[in-house]
């Protein structure tokens, strides 16, 4: 894939691929960004919160992040539903991923499944 940056929800991402199947990318939300539920398929995410205020979800758990957070993570398997809002000026957080074996190492914001309310993807499957 090329192109270092990534843009998706408003946010701005710095791609930085690894070697093997490992990727780094440094996302930053602007006030007012909604990053809606969704997974990713092909990767196992480690989220860490750098600075901001943000809130996050994660299935039924959600969790308001800022300034006294720096480095806080969670897990992220693939196929999880989770997403974010930003709560302040902006919202500044690592993705660490890990691709998964025969997936094509591209972005989060690439390989990336929608949900609705219903918990159906955007081709009408039951996520």
């Amino acid at each position: 894939m090329k192109g270092w940056l990534q843009r998706r929800f408003g946010c701005t991402g710095l791609r930085i691929p690894l070697p093997g199947p490992w990727q780094v990318e440094l996302w930053l939300a602007p006030r007012g960004a909604v990053i809606p539920p969704h997974t990713h398929p092909h990767i196992i995410s480690r989220l860490v919160f750098l600075a901001g205020r943000m809130g996050w979800q994660r299935g039924a758990v959600s969790r308001e992040f800022n300034w006294r957070d720096f480095g806080r993570s969670f897990l992220v398997p693939p196929d999880c539903v989770h997403g974010a809002v930003t709560l302040g000026a902006f919202g500044l957080f690592l993705n660490l991923e890990h691709w998964l074996p025969g997936a094509a190492k591209t972005s989060a914001a690439v390989d990336l499944e929608m949900e609705n309310s219903d918990g159906e993807n955007l081709e009408g499957r039951k996520a």
